[in-house]
């Protein structure tokens, strides 16, 4: 089966990440994940949670680098 339209809620993506699901909600809130609304609940596509995936990562190796210079 392809992944292709896949849909997460905020609950599986907490999960996923290993946060809360106001965590969740806040990386939405901020814009840092994007996700629509789908009835009365949010859903975020697999794409928008590889995209933020990555940049979480690259924020992260920033981070690291700013440590190690410090």
């Amino acid at each position: 089966m392809s992944d292709l339209g896949r849909t997460y809620t905020l609950a599986e993506i907490a999960e996923y990440l290993m946060v809360s699901n106001r965590t969740v909600w806040n990386y939405i809130a901020s814009g840092k994940l994007k996700a629509f609304k789908l009835g009365n609940s949010y859903r975020v596509t697999k794409e928008s949670l590889e995209e933020f995936q990555e940049k979480l990562s690259a924020e992260n190796t920033i981070k690291k680098q700013k440590t190690k210079n410090t």
